[in-house]
């Protein structure tokens, strides 16, 4: 129980009589879960009770974004991977692949650290051999919490 935060507890019918006043606080930690869990929360004051159902979110991977799709061999740019909602303790552990690592040579994971959603890659792509002008592609995929997102980056050499 967190004494500072203080939330009031609304009767199921919505209303309080002009005699009644009740207020109470609520905290509640929730363990990572790996499914989607729904819960009914309850809580009472007096004669008074107010249930909720609660569906308590799964972490896992809501998007990937290129810094650029399309980009000159040798330059630096980078991607970022962003979850549904913060990492907790220890961080969450993006798993990362490329298609072709002679041309995106990634890490094979990233850490999104506790308490925040995001996490970024920096790279330097390079297109290994070609003519000016040639063209290599990868597919960079992320993987996390039973979601995967990929997105293709195309490297030409000017």
């Amino acid at each position: 129980i967190n004494p500072n935060l203080q939330i009031p507890i609304v009767p199921a019918d919505g209303f309080f009589s002009t005699s009644e006043s009740h207020f109470g606080c609520v905290e509640v930690q929730v363990p990572q879960v790996t499914q989607n869990v729904s819960v009914a929360v309850t809580a009472r004051s007096g004669t008074i009770a107010y249930s909720k159902k609660v569906t308590i979110v799964a972490l896992a991977l809501s998007s990937l974004t290129l810094g650029t799709r399309t980009i000159a061999s040798g330059h630096g740019t980078g991607f970022g991977v962003r979850l549904n909602g913060v990492a907790g303790t220890g961080g969450a552990v993006v798993q990362l692949s490329s298609s072709d690592r002679s041309v995106a040579n990634i890490p094979a994971s990233v850490t999104v650290p506790h308490g925040f959603a995001v996490a970024s890659v920096p790279f330097t792509p390079v297109l290994p051999s070609g003519a000016a002008g040639s063209v290599a592609s990868a597919i960079i995929t992320a993987s996390y919490g039973g979601q995967s997102r990929s997105d293709t980056i195309f490297v030409h050499r000017p």
